[in-house]
């Protein structure tokens, strides 16, 4: 394989991330929420008054119960083409786009895709 799996979260645009694999990249993105979640308690009345940052604080606290890494991983999903899905609860996951660059080139995996099991697929069909 010569490239990387992108990601980035559908309700806290701006966090993104990459990994050599599907795992290692919703690791990643595991990581940048957990820092963004205690920036926003330790800013509280910045991140929570701020209209841009305002929604995201159900996510925050969803993440701050976790007890790892790997359970705030745990509560990413796959984001499905055109099904206006929120999750099973609400609130309870993040939605994740995933793009697979290789070299100069970005493709969508179908261009999204479903849920994570076809992300595993899609890359041991890559491999």
């Amino acid at each position: 394989m010569n490239g990387r799996f992108a990601g980035s979260i559908c309700e806290i645009e701006f966090i993104v991330a990459d990994g050599a694999t599907v795992e290692e990249l919703r690791l990643n993105l595991a990581n940048q929420l957990i820092e963004y979640a205690k920036d926003y308690m330790n800013d509280f009345s910045l991140y929570f008054n701020s209209p841009n940052t305002r929604p995201h604080f159900p996510y925050v606290l969803r993440v701050l119960l976790e007890d790892d890494i790997e359970a705030v991983a745990s509560t990413l999903r796959s984001v499905a083409e055109d099904s206006g899905e929120t999750g099973s609860g609400g609130h309870s996951s993040l939605g994740c786009v995933v793009d697979y660059i290789e070299k100069h080139k970005t493709r969508h995996f179908g261009k999204v895709i479903e849920d994570n099991h076809a992300i595993l697929k899609a890359q041991k069909d890559k491999n």
